[in-house]
């Protein structure tokens, strides 16, 4: 294969000796891997001729390293991937790539590593996947899409990953993701490492976790970290009764408000919850009502402001603790106007309970009116003003 090219296009003939190198792993490079670093930068178009259509390829590993410059990848329906068991690092570092379009000649259905297959695809904006784009077999999925950060949405409603066991850092970086979608095939049971999974993410609105399975799942750390326009999660079908660490798992949430966890968000396994929630400033509500063995003196220690939570009766770490809810008995409230937009009172208690104490830190003027509309009857004397029972609202 002659790397150089008229106007930074190669045409890739396939040889019997195209893949003659091999990498420090073992995996077999093609012999345009041999190519000075001067000539794999002029190379600003790749061309690959129909002689691939009958290729016995088996790995794609690294194919193009260092090819920085790549702008467009044409032919890629006559690469025969239908042997192929590798492809990570495939398009890796590919800087100045926009769209990449899989047709349905790309057989992937043999595919067992994709990690970091389209790592830091930093201007690809398109990534179109074809029927034949078959993920079954995969086992690896770590870094695969990290630092596609210009990536604005990601379909992955046809991705099977029934035998995936990682999927470490797999969107780190994707920071103007605003969506992804996942299909009913989109199966974790077998993923036991979700660390840095949507790390800095900051563009993501909302996640779907309904189909998510997590039983096998021991690591957790920075899961979230920096998802800054998340503004609420529901995570109650997570299974955390493995997970060792959680640490910085939500750390940076700034927008988060809410927070669900279910019936199996257990933390017996959990050695390490350090900043947990550092910097979810605009949390609201820790719905964890539901849960199972809870670490809860080292989960709340990361919280710098104090949401209403709720836990289960007899939870440990819990006494006198502030808006935290045992059962139904809350020893003491205290409710922040000074902390929320135009001193507006943002309490968010979707079940009933009972407050031992409440504390209302607000600031008044003297001879100034004001209205404060309490979520529970008073009996208090006031010494400005008067109090009065709010009994009865119209929707209409």
């Amino acid at each position: 294969v002659n790397i150089t090219g008229a106007n930074g296009t190669t045409t890739l003939t396939y040889t019997k000796a195209y893949e003659i190198k091999l990498s420090s792993s073992g995996e077999s490079l093609p012999t345009w891997d041999g190519a000075t670093d001067e000539e794999k930068q002029s190379i600003t178009q790749v061309v690959f001729e129909e002689s691939f259509n009958t290729a016995k390829v088996k790995t794609c590993y690294m194919w193009f390293k260092g090819f920085k410059n790549l702008v467009a990848i044409k032919g890629i329906k006559n690469l025969n991937t239908s042997e192929v068991t590798c492809m990570g690092y495939m398009f890796y570092n590919f800087n100045n790539l926009t769209s990449i379009t899989f047709g349905d000649n790309f057989n992937t259905s043999s595919v067992t590593n994709m990690r970091s297959m389209f790592n830091n695809c930093s201007k690809l904006t398109s990534l179109t996947f074809g029927d034949n784009f078959n993920t079954s077999s995969v086992t690896n999925m770590l870094s695969m899409f990290n630092g596609c950060s210009s990536l604005t949405s990601l379909d992955l409603s046809k991705f099977n990953t029934t035998s995936v066991t990682t999927m470490a850092n797999m969107f780190e970086g994707c920071q103007g993701l605003t969506s992804i979608t996942f299909g009913d095939n989109f199966n974790t049971e077998k993923v036991t490492k979700m660390t840095s999974m949507f790390y800095n993410c900051k563009g993501l609105t909302s996640l779907d976790f309904s189909k998510f399975n997590t039983s096998n799942v021991d690591y957790m750390l920075s899961m979230f970290y920096n998802c800054s326009s998340l503004t609420s999660l529901d995570l109650s079908n997570f299974n955390t009764e493995k997970v060792t660490t959680m640490a910085n798992m939500f750390y940076g949430c700034s927008k988060l408000a809410s927070l669900t966890f279910g019936d199996n968000f257990n933390t017996s396994s959990v050695k390490n919850m350090n900043n947990m929630f550092n910097g979810c400033s605009s949390l609201r509500l820790l719905d964890l009502s539901k849960a199972t063995s809870l670490n809860f003196s080292n989960m709340i220690g990361s919280i710098s402001n104090r949401p209403l939570t709720y836990v289960p009766t007899g939870t440990a770490g819990t006494s006198d603790r502030e808006n935290v809810v045992v059962g139904n008995e809350c020893a003491h409230l205290v409710i922040n106007y000074g902390a929320t937009p135009n001193n507006q009172l943002l309490l968010s208690a979707p079940y009933g309970f009972t407050a031992q104490k409440i504390t209302i830190n607000r600031k008044f003027t003297k001879d100034k009116p004001y209205t404060l509309c309490l979520p529970f009857a008073v009996t208090n004397t006031a010494t400005y003003g008067a109090f009065y029972k709010y009994s009865d609202y119209n929707d209409g």
